[in-house]
């Protein structure tokens, strides 16, 4: 887990209550990550995971032990 609790918490809150907004979302940045919004498969055996973040600079990669679905477009 890469989050720092309170935050986490302070986000939370925030969601719930509709108050979430660009700057408590921008503050909260893990050790690693920040803010990941979106994991898509890659690679000849579709098992790199690659992880966007909105307030990274670059993608986070790892090996995962499932491997992703091929884009329907493949099979057009």
């Amino acid at each position: 887990d890469d989050a720092d609790g309170v935050t986490a918490q302070r986000l939370e809150a925030a969601f719930k209550a509709g108050t979430l907004d660009r700057p408590l979302l921008s503050a909260a940045r893990g050790r690693r990550l920040s803010n990941v919004t979106c994991l898509a498969f890659g690679g000849p055996d579709l098992r790199t995971a690659y992880m966007g973040c909105l307030a990274g600079d670059s993608l986070a990669t790892f090996r995962s032990p499932v491997a992703g679905l091929p884009p329907v477009h493949w099979n057009w």
